[in-house]
């Protein structure tokens, strides 16, 4: 095998006769179910892949909930603060208008 090509090249290469080997020396059967094996684990991991990315953008939806609700009730709080403040100013002005009036 080449010694001027890249050793990523070189390897699949080598993995390539290896398999075409096997398939030769190797019975039908075991080459089947080994391929078999290959695919489902394949499938269980991309399956996993995608059962995790799944859990955290919905772990990601529920803290932005979370904090969504936090500052609604944060505002909420706060001008419930200002509507109190601003009658206790009007109610003040009202009082000190009727002294001087």
């Amino acid at each position: 095998m080449g010694g001027d090509r890249p050793k990523s090249v070189r390897y699949a290469v080598g993995v390539q006769f290896l398999r075409d080997l096997a398939k030769k020396i190797l019975p039908k059967r075991f080459v089947e179910w080994y391929r078999r094996r290959r695919a489902v684990r394949q499938y269980l991991r991309s399956l996993g892949y995608e059962i995790y990315e799944r859990t955290i953008r919905l772990e990601l939806e529920d803290v932005e909930g979370r904090i969504a609700a936090r500052r609604d009730g944060f505002y909420e709080r706060m001008v419930a603060d200002v509507l109190e403040r601003t009658e206790l100013v009007l109610q003040d002005r009202l009082f000190s208008e009727q002294l001087l009036g």
